[in-house]
């Protein structure tokens, strides 16, 4: 008895003692609790061991946030302790202004943010840097991409170029602080810091307004922006105001490369009819272009439709003028909300959306798919593929649409009833729309709480969801805290890493195992830097421990434990990037 119940100690005491990643949906991962005041949260992986998560914290001055930072590894560890380091404590119009997170393949994360630091009441654009270890690359107060006067800047963008510089484009009101006229601003730097254009790059127009910037990069170092153009047409008090989208490619040097913007669309008996705030979403194909989706009303009978337009390199549409609805089916149906994702492997595009089905005897919400070929047919028929539905008691939103390879597709969304809590799942499927997880569609946060801000992103062999959520049972915030789970591509949550001799991302291997006491661990980094390779009892206790200076790539560590007693022990390799865990079986 006693010899099973060190077995089973061995077997669940890396679970226990060193996952932070939870195989129960319903206990996460805490990320951030600074006196149950934070929100807004974001994620970013390089697919390399790193990822980031930052969200604003509440502070005791009325209507000011600071901005944290928060690395985790593989397994879910928090690397800068409990909630993360400080990034900006400037004060900020957070309840106007979004902000965007980035990771580089070097490992550093990369926030723009919009501040009031500067006297005189107006909004600025700043970046900042940190690197892997938690340093301000960019300094402890960044650095101003704007060197706008008079102007109020808001809701920076940014990506990484196909030479690793970052692209960042912003809103901004030109004139006095009410603003009389609103355009674009795009900055380009190096991953230094050093902006590589002395003034940003502007698009306004005198009639109309600019604003709402997507990017996507292009070859040779370019960008593709995307914008909402706002345009009213009478002068009275919530008079009517026309949308249209419409983007332009910018070389390396920012300069425009089309003679003139690409019309996304443009119609004007649909251009009223557009949301009121815009949903354009976008994602680059692989030979320079852009696939964009939206939704608009152009039949103006109330019920809206999602549609898909391809750009290519030269500003050409490659599918009809005003684009290609997702379904045939106008009446009864309400679609909104869209994400993207194009597979590259066999050149076709994958569109989802969140949809109302009015049917005479009973309404639906559902989460409906379609996908394109390359010349823009429909391939899932007129009315696309319903995944997920109920009765019109839940709903279903889309959170982020992802390639996992070239031939699946996951998708991962909330469902929630109004005023009540919302559960998070992810689903994955081939190219043909079949699932491929059993059970379908695995529940990811299940709290029984309402969830704000959702993001999601890919981190090497899994991704990762990170929300807000209160469930401090604190009823004097209107905040709470971070949480984020993690899900493998296998659809399994909980750790990655713990196996026996050989890690399951196939980063680490120990060998010979078992052993009578002389073992090599082999591993890998991504980056330079020190790691630590530690050898414990299942009890917990330190029992040899190594720190080399750890090259990129792979790494040879000799283990001599013959002075240990048989039996089983933990491997940990602390790589910088990650916790990677073995079992070590030692016989004598």
């Amino acid at each position: 008895m006693k010899r099973k119940i060190f077995t089973l100690a061995c077997i669940l005491f890396p679970v226990i003692l060193m996952s932070q990643w939870s195989n129960n949906p319903t206990v996460n991962d805490l990320i951030s609790d600074i006196g149950h005041n934070s929100t807004l949260c974001k994620v970013a992986a390089n697919g390399k061991g790193i990822c980031y998560v930052s969200n604003w914290v509440a502070t005791t001055d009325t209507n000011h946030f600071a901005l944290y930072l928060q690395r985790i590894d593989s397994n879910g560890y928090r690397k800068w302790g409990d909630s993360g380091i400080l990034i900006s404590n400037h004060h900020s119009k957070t309840w106007l202004s979004d902000y965007s997170l980035i990771a580089d393949d070097a490992g550093n994360a990369y926030l723009f943010i919009e501040d009031l630091r500067v006297p005189g009441g107006f909004s600025h654009v700043y970046g900042y840097s940190v690197d892997t270890s938690g340093n301000m690359k960019w300094g402890a107060n960044g650095i101003m991409l704007d060197n706008n006067v008079n102007t109020n800047c808001y809701s920076p963008a940014s990506i990484i170029s196909s030479s690793g510089n970052l692209i960042v484009a912003w809103n901004v009101i030109f004139g006095d602080t009410t603003g009389n006229a609103l355009g674009l601003q795009v900055q380009k730097l190096t991953p230094s810091g050093e902006k590589l254009w002395a003034t940003p790059v502007v698009y306004t127009g005198p009639d109309s307004t600019n604003w709402f910037p997507n990017l996507v990069p292009t070859v040779s170092d370019g960008f593709i922006v995307g914008w909402v153009r706002f345009l009213t047409v009478d002068t009275v008090v919530g008079g009517q105001e026309y949308r249209y989208y419409f983007a332009q490619r910018y070389d390396s040097l920012g300069n425009p490369v089309w003679a003139q913007k690409a019309v996304i669309c443009d119609l004007d008996t649909l251009a009223f009819e557009m949301p009121t705030y815009p949903d354009l979403v976008v994602v680059p194909d692989t030979a320079g272009g852009a696939y964009y989706a939206w939704s608009d009303d152009r039949t103006q009978n109330s019920y809206f439709n999602t549609y898909v337009q391809h750009i290519d390199k030269n500003g050409n549409l490659r599918w009809q003028t005003n684009g290609i609805p997702v379904s045939t089916y106008n009446v009864n149906f309400i679609r909104r909300t869209p994400g993207l994702c194009y597979l590259p492997g066999s050149n076709e595009l994958t569109v989802f959306w969140s949809e109302m089905q009015y049917l005479p005897t009973a309404a639906y919400l559902n989460l409906t798919g379609q996908k394109f070929s390359l010349t823009g047919t429909r391939e899932w028929g007129d009315t696309g593929k319903i995944f997920c539905s109920s009765p019109n008691d839940s709903s279903f939103t889309l959170l982020r649409l992802m390639a996992g390879s070239a031939s699946d597709i996951y998708a991962f969304y909330e469902k929630g009833a109004p005023s009540a809590a919302n559960l998070i799942y992810a689903t994955r499927f081939d190219i043909a729309g079949t699932y491929l997880w059993e059970p379908n569609d695995i529940l990811m946060g299940g709290d029984a709480q309402i969830k704000t801000s959702p993001a999601v992103c890919a981190f090497g062999k899994q991704f990762v969801a990170a929300w807000q959520e209160n469930r401090s049972g604190d009823p004097t915030s209107p905040y709470g805290q971070i949480y984020a789970q993690n899900i493998t591509a296998e659809g399994k949550l909980g750790l990655l890493s713990v196996t026996g001799g050989l890690s399951m991302d196939n980063s680490a291997l120990l060998l010979p195992n078992p052993s009578q006491g002389f073992s090599a661990v082999t591993f890998k980094k991504a980056i330079e830097g020190p790691a630590v390779v530690s050898v414990l009892s299942c009890d917990g206790k330190l029992v040899m421990q190594k720190e080399i200076p750890g090259m990129q790539k792979f790494n040879y560590i000799p283990l001599n434990g013959t002075f240990l007693s048989p039996g089983m022990y933990l491997v940990r390799i602390n790589t910088g990037e990650d916790n990677i865990v073995l079992r070590w079986v030692i016989t004598k």
